[in-house]
């Protein structure tokens, strides 16, 4: 709930299976990453644009853990776990953006 209730849009709102929403300061991203049924997935989670300070924590919604990012080739690369991704379950991050 936290990455949808009382957020607003961000310039950049979709890339693939990743939708985006800030808080109501737009300091903070979230990151809601929907899996298709043809996702093959391949171990991390990957968008272009809103890319995170550099330095700054991701963290899983889910449980408030942060998870390993990295940011080369103009992507950002978010690596949750493996049993995650292979749940099929609908995954949400929350993260300070560059501005």
């Amino acid at each position: 709930g936290k990455a949808i209730y009382n957020t607003r849009n961000t310039p950049v709102y979709h890339s693939g299976n990743v939708w985006f929403t800030a808080d109501k300061n737009k300091t903070t991203l979230y990151a809601i990453f929907v899996p298709s049924k043809e996702d093959n997935t391949s171990g991390f989670i990957e968008w272009e644009g809103n890319v995170p300070l550099l330095g700054s924590k991701m963290i899983l919604l889910k449980d408030g853990k942060p998870v390993k990012w990295t940011f080369k080739n103009n992507k950002v690369q978010v690596f949750p776990g493996d049993k995650l991704l292979k749940s099929g379950e609908i995954v949400a991050f929350s993260f300070q953006i560059a501005k």
